[in-house]
């Protein structure tokens, strides 16, 4: 059963781990994973498994216990998360976890916590579990997903066994998300997810790569002079969509950057290299760094829609001053 839970490119991966902790279990396992990449559905297949009451390699899917972890009502298994996108995780969430693995096994077993992502724990929440790491207790599990775990305190990743799980390749990637009925938009849903099929499938689904070609003819007409910032910036929000948004604009600021240098391989976008060439030659370097860098700082406001109206209008401005016409202030 747990096999169906498993994006194809997990199913070897998932069998060498959970040999590796039925050989030599331990208590807590840092999962390192990317983006797009399934990774949370590796780790709620473990879990399942680690629960089922049937002793097999594969959760059955069938007993008590899995048909409760497939409903979502496990009373042995805890999932924690932010409470908002791009919020931590704070020390009262961590403090329930606790106090769950300190209760009895309503089954008998195991209780298995999964924390996802984990290094949205704040200091205050980390240093929190940091004795439960220390003392878990018997038949405890502790599953640390994580896409940055260097952002984890150093004393929470040294008490966990760190695995790191696997990506899609290209093949893969484009095979999979064919089969879905990506059609003719796969490569590009691809080049737009940085090649995470999962991503892709979402992009696919929100029509972005089509919203794709509309989004750079507005580039280019900003860059030109031939669109008004503001309009351009409604038309944005009215997508609803800013992150996205955001992330497509920096891939086509890092090829427009590789390209100034000459460097016209791994391009996000290889699709538009002609008309990276004839932009790159007009636009400042200084600026288009400086342009890249505001994406970035700007990212946790526009996952908040913070301001969204003007947070699009200053983009759209500054994509309109690249020239050396112009600068950004």
């Amino acid at each position: 059963m747990t096999q169906a839970l498993l994006w194809p490119w997990q199913t070897s991966f998932y069998e060498r781990l959970r040999q590796a902790h039925a050989q030599r279990p331990a208590h807590a396992l840092l999962l390192q994973t990317a983006a797009g990449h399934g990774g949370e559905q590796l780790a709620r297949a473990l879990a399942m498994q680690q629960l089922c009451r049937q002793d097999e390699a594969l959760a059955c899917g069938h007993c008590r216990s899995c048909q409760l972890f497939l409903a979502g009502t496990h009373p042995d298994f805890l999932t924690l998360l932010p409470e908002e996108a791009e919020a931590p995780i704070k020390v009262d969430a961590v403090r329930q976890v606790v106090g769950f693995l300190q209760q009895r096994a309503q089954f008998g077993g195991w209780r298995v916590v999964l924390i996802d992502p984990a290094e949205r724990m704040n200091v205050q929440a980390a240093n929190a579990l940091l004795k439960t790491l220390e003392e878990p207790g018997e038949q405890v599990l502790l599953l640390l997903l994580s896409e940055r775990p260097s952002d984890l305190l150093a004393t929470v990743r040294s008490r966990c066994q760190t695995w790191i799980l696997p990506r899609a390749s290209g093949e893969q990637a484009q095979e999979w998300l064919q089969a879905q009925g990506g059609g003719e938009w796969t490569t590009i849903a691809l080049q737009m997810a940085r090649a995470a099929p999962l991503r892709g499938q979402a992009l696919l689904a929100a029509d972005w790569p089509r919203r794709r070609s509309t989004l750079w003819a507005d580039v280019q007409a900003l860059h030109q002079g031939r669109r008004d910032a503001i309009a351009v910036a409604a038309t944005w929000k009215s997508w609803g969509d800013p992150l996205t948004l955001s992330d497509v604009l920096a891939q086509w600021v890092e090829d427009l950057m590789r390209c100034q240098r000459g460097l016209t391989q791994d391009l996000h976008h290889p699709d538009l290299v002609a008309d990276y060439d004839s932009m790159s030659v007009s636009i400042q370097a200084e600026r288009l760094h400086a342009f890249w860098q505001r994406l970035i700082a700007v990212r946790r406001d526009l996952a908040g829609h913070l301001q969204l109206q003007l947070l699009l209008e200053t983009l759209a401005l500054d994509i309109a001053r690249w020239s050396r016409r112009g600068g950004l202030r």
